[in-house]
């Protein structure tokens, strides 16, 4: 299975790269050991006794192995893929396809006004009969026009020289279709400047050559000309003309090449283009360079170049070609098969190098250029000839990544296409070169991730290629000119491109087919709804809370970010980040309405990209993004900032395109799939494991739909999230089933039914197959329904016996739970040791316990029914007949005094005498204990009684006597508020704390109208939630609120910000599940 992968290595790095597709990865320490250890075995070696032969020599525990037999198995997978051998570029592009010319060169002359030392052509003053002619020219453009070429290139000699050439050139550019490149020495642009000024400057390219600082491109070119091209360069600069340079890297000037970057930088040129050394004409052997001495003086210069801002061409066409989609296959040049080259004696050649070469004249233009073109012998020789010919190339493992070689160099060396490019080696290094440093510029993993297998980058992750179509076999281009490809070309240019058309006119191919509800938020404008493309609604499935700070990656039409705005209201953030300037000038746009709308303006739209989000550190609760990462050219390092951003405990939560299969090449490389989200779509067992190296916990798919077929490829649109780790817990658990086992994150493994102490991560700790367990043996993290008793707790004194001299616990750990109707409290006469019940029967009232069910109606635990009339019913426990709304299905009512007269004691009492500072963490701890039910009127009064407890505990100036009038004050309430009064109880017992902070009374008109509008912020937020009463959803929303409120108008700040997940979802058969913030994903 890893035959076909040869291990290679730069700078300490491992790279692993299968020839044949080609791939590569690179991978660390661990799997660099694991992968040389299973080559090592052949067939004999299994992936199990390589995991334990590393692990003991790495000292991994029995847990650790656990884990490494998954990563390592997600790492073979992506290995294990069984290629063909390559059969070379004739085979799979067939010539009877029909090679379109796309470019055409033109040799005009060999005329030249320098005479340089190095030149292919011995091109020299005085050689103005050496040149096409005029009709011939004329002739060549206009047939070449005709096959459908769009790009011509004239060179020499040098081109200024030839008559009338700019006339030609304005003639070819009248044509908007067409691009004109032009290479020159630049001394004689000075007497042409105001035709060239005349032509499109986007569409006329001047390469102007430099062949070292003062002293060596004049030894080269003769004396002044280096200050001529410096004038030729400052003129260009001045008249708005831009230009490239190109350095024939010779003998003379190699060490001078970071030396020539800093020179182009200085003269504002942002590209340099290197042709290495032809031995031709009167290019001598002695000029020439070994690859091993260019390769680290090139290395320096493409440093000096990252720092002055300038892109060194050849760097970048390889960089394309390495950072494309695996199974792109590079097999030589274009030659042949998109371009062509005619010379000054008026006959055709396979190239510019190669023109002149007698044995490669494909005959004269005046027999028509198309004739030539699908007839010449020449052409078709070449065209039948791939890397695969040459032993000396077939063998090189970056064979298809680096092309193969250059057909020119190969000739001009050895007489043939292939298998003799002296330059070789450099193509090779510069590829490793780069692929290492890609992987070293991410974030250092951490130190668990580097004690398992682990891919740090592979083949594919990163896009700097330009799109072609998705064909079989790609080329590479000339090594005499700069590439035209720029960043509109490749990398985020084509996506740009196709958002910026999709936000001027709605593109219904890409519309949102998986969020219905944006089509009900008609706060927002319709046309922002109408352009908002995705493939899911990760907001919906987030659900973003009142307070938390929401950043949404490629925000598009900003609808995602308005449903935010709503949810994380008024002490929320909401920042939109977008690369496409009409889509972010929409979202603004929409604003405007939407702040209208909703009253708040809680939304900022940024200009950035995915690989560099213009956020700080440790700022966001929550990140989403909806079918936008697949477009990124480098998804890893998405997934870096994300990490980055993310406060400790943060999610993510996005919508993307995945497969179950690799992406054919003909899908990843077409411009159109790119934009429609199919060309970038990531194999989804490869997205996870992208996750875990970047170092996020908790991964987990939370929906899935068939999204599209192409072909045989089918694509889904998945939501998945994951979580920035916090510290994990170590604690006691059981795991539930169906499985007979299960493994952590941390490699245990949990046996069904097996009772154990383990770490669990967050993600871990919220799954409803787990059982989590307190000292007791009772479980903390699910409700318990359907015993005979509430489950026992270290708040409940039967839970278990102090030892003995122990000192006195806390008032909220003894306090009994008074019976409705009766003087007793469990644990009193008749009560089982260590239980609430009773040891036999007992009608409620008869001096026994009675059992208080957690949820539904306290009597019997059925579900409470609510009706429209109010009647007359007697309360099952004091027999006092009052009107109610609520009922149970064995017609069971329970007043608001019964059924809250236990859990005000323990709120009372705790709230008196309690010294915690966090409002949340005083709100689980009243209700862990059995007096506080699920849902009821309990909480009306729990929440101004933990505001004001919590605001006396950190400094705030506050009786008892006010903590215990807020609770007071919240009793009144009565059930059901919130849907009976249409106000939610939890929301204005908050009103009630404030009032009390505020001094607020009837005749007080400041403070009154500050604890109204309070009030009001507080209940919106709690509305912003849609689903039936949660009491303890709206009392965690309540005070979060609250907390964020006091930042504004107290001295003393509130605090909410304990672990609060939720604990009762199975229970709650109103449960709304993943909408609600207790719940996260």
């Amino acid at each position: 299975m890893l035959d076909e992968w040869r291990r290679l290595t730069c700078d300490s790095r491992a790279i692993y790269v299968n020839s044949e597709k080609p791939d590569w990865v690179v991978v660390n320490n661990r799997a660099d050991g694991l992968l040389q250890a299973l080559q090592a075995g052949g067939s004999s070696g299994s992936l199990a006794e390589a995991l334990c032969a590393a692990g003991r020599e790495g000292g991994l525990d029995q847990q650790e192995l656990a884990t490494n037999l998954v990563t390592a198995g997600r790492l073979l997978a992506r290995l294990g893929e069984q290629v063909p051998p390559y059969p070379g570029r004739g085979e799979l592009l067939r010539e009877g396809e029909n090679p379109a010319l796309k470019e055409c060169w033109f040799h005009l002359t060999n005329n030249c006004n320098l005479a340089c030392r190095h030149c292919l052509f011995a091109s020299r003053p005085g050689l103005a009969a050496e040149s096409l002619p005029a009709e011939l020219l004329r002739r060549g453009l206009a047939e070449a026009r005709e096959m459908g070429c769009r790009l011509f290139y004239f060179t020499g000699g040098e081109p200024f020289t030839y008559p009338d050439f700019t006339a030609i050139l304005t003639g070819l550019l009248a044509d908007p279709d067409h691009h004109a490149v032009v290479l020159t020495n630049g001394l004689l642009l000075v007497n042409h400047l105001a035709e060239l000024q005349k032509l499109p400057p986007g569409r006329l390219h001047l390469q102007l050559s430099l062949d070292g600082l003062a002293e060596q491109h004049d030894q080269l070119r003769g004396r002044g000309s280096f200050t001529g091209l410096v004038e030729a360069l400052q003129l260009l600069r001045r008249h708005g003309l831009a230009a490239t340079l190109a350095v024939a890297v010779n003998r003379i000037n190699v060490e001078q090449l970071p030396a020539m970057v800093d020179f182009a930088a200085e003269q504002g040129v942002g590209n340099l283009h290197l042709i290495w050394h032809f031995v031709r004409g009167i290019g001598s052997r002695e000029q020439f360079v070994a690859p091993a001495e260019i390769l680290p003086r090139l290395l320096a210069a493409q440093e000096r170049a990252e720092e002055r801002g300038v892109l060194i061409d050849n760097v970048e066409t390889l960089r394309g070609q390495v950072f494309s989609s695996p199974g792109t296959r590079y097999d030589l040049a274009n030659t042949a098969w998109e371009s062509l080259t005619v010379g000054p004696d008026g006959h055709v050649y396979p190239s510019p190098a190669l023109m002149g070469v007698k044995e490669l004249d494909c005959g004269p233009l005046s027999d028509g250029l198309a004739r030539i073109w699908q007839q010449s012998p020449v052409l078709r020789q070449i065209r039948a000839t791939s890397l695969q010919d040459s032993e000396a190339y077939r063998q090189n493992p970056l064979k298809l990544l680096i092309g193969g070689g250059d057909l020119d160099h190969s000739y001009l060396a050895g007489g043939a296409p292939v298998g003799h490019d002296p330059y070789l080696e450099l193509y090779n290094g510069l590829a490793l070169w780069l692929i290492a440093r890609q992987a070293d510029s991410y974030p250092v993993p951490s130190p668990a991730v580097a004690r398992e297998p682990a891919v740090l980058l592979a083949m594919g992750e990163v896009r700097h290629d330009c799109p072609d179509g998705g064909a079989a076999v790609s080329f590479t281009h000339c090594n005499c000119v700069i590439s035209l490809a720029d960043e509109q070309g490749r990398g985020h240019g084509p996506v740009r491109e196709f958002y910026a058309a999709a936000a001027r006119s709605a593109q219904d191919d890409i519309v949102n087919p998986l969020a219905p509800e944006q089509g009900l938020a008609t706060y927002i404008p319709e046309e922002s709804r109408r352009k908002s493309y995705g493939c899911g609604s990760p907001v919906h499935d987030a659900a973003p809370q009142p307070g938390q700070v929401l950043v949404d990656l490629g925000s598009g039409s900003g609808v995602e970010c308005f449903i935010a705005a709503r949810a994380v209201g008024p002490s929320g953030r909401v920042f939109g980040i977008d690369m496409t300037d009409e889509m972010l000038a929409l979202a603004e746009k929409s604003k405007a309405t939407v702040v209208r709308e909703l009253g708040v303006d809680n939304v900022a739209f940024k200009k950035g990209l995915l690989e560099a989000i213009p956020l700080p550190d440790d700022c966001a609760d929550l990140v989403i993004s909806n079918c936008v990462i697949n477009l990124s050219p480098d998804k890893r390092r998405v997934f870096h900032e994300i990490w980055r951003i993310l406060k400790p405990g943060g999610r993510l939560v996005v919508s993307d395109i995945v497969t179950d299969e690799p992406v054919p090449v003909a899908i990843k490389n077409n411009t159109r799939f790119r934009g429609e989200c199919l060309g970038g779509a990531m194999h989804q067992e490869e997205l996870l494991a992208m996750l875990h190296s970047c170092g996020f916990a908790g991964s987990r798919l939370l929906k899935r739909f068939p999204y599209r077929q192409e072909g045989d490829t089918r694509f889904y649109s998945l939501t998945f999230a994951a979580d920035k780790p916090v510290a994990p817990q170590n604690l006691e658990v059981i795991y539930r089933g169906p499985f007979a086992a299960v493994q952590t994150a941390a490699g245990v493994l949990l046996r069904q039914g097996q009772r154990l102490q383990t770490v669990l991560n967050e993600a871990e700790r919220r799954d409803e197959a787990i059982l989590v367990l307190d000292e007791a043996g009772a479980v903390t993290n699910l409700p318990m329904s359907g015993g005979c008793c509430p489950p026992a707790s270290p708040e409940d004194p039967a839970s278990k016996e102090a030892p003995a001299g122990a000192a006195s616990a806390p008032l909220e750990k003894t306090l009994p739970l008074f019976t409705p109707g009766s003087g007793n409290s469990a644990g009193g006469p008749g009560a089982a040791a260590g239980s609430c019940c009773p040891s036999s029967a007992a009608p409620a009232g008869a001096g026994t316990a009675t059992v208080r069910h957690q949820a539904g109606c306290l009597v019997c635990g059925e579900e409470l029914r609510y009706s429209r009339q109010e009647r007359d019913q007697a309360c099952h426990y004091c027999g006092v007949v009052s009107k109610t709304n609520a009922v149970c299905r064995q017609h069971h009512y329970v007043c608001d005094d019964c059924h809250q007269r236990d859990g005000l004691s323990v709120i009372r009492a705790i709230c008196s005498e309690t010294s915690e500072q966090d409002m949340l963490a005083l709100l689980a701890k009243i209700r862990h204990s059995p007096a506080i039910p699920m849902h009821g009127p309990e909480h009306h009064a729990l929440v101004p009684g933990v505001i004001l407890a919590t605001y006396r505990n950190r400094g705030g100036e506050l009786s008892r006597e006010a903590i215990l009038t807020g609770i007071a004050r919240g009793s009144q309430i009565p059930g059901g508020a919130c849907g009976f009064w249409g106000n939610c109880g939890a929301a204005v017992g908050a009103g009630i704390a404030f009032s009390i902070l505020l001094d607020a009374t009837p005749l007080s008109p400041k403070p009154r109208r500050q604890a109204q509008e309070i009030s009001a912020r507080i209940l919106s937020a709690v509305a912003s939630v849609t689903g039936a009463r949660c009491c303890r959803r709206e009392a965690f929303i309540v005070l979060r609120e609250a907390a964020a409120i006091s930042r504004e108008l107290l001295p003393v700040s509130l605090l909410a910000e304990a672990d609060f997940t939720c604990d009762q979802a199975v229970a709650n058969p109103q449960c709304i599940r993943r909408q609600c913030p207790l719940l996260p994903l």
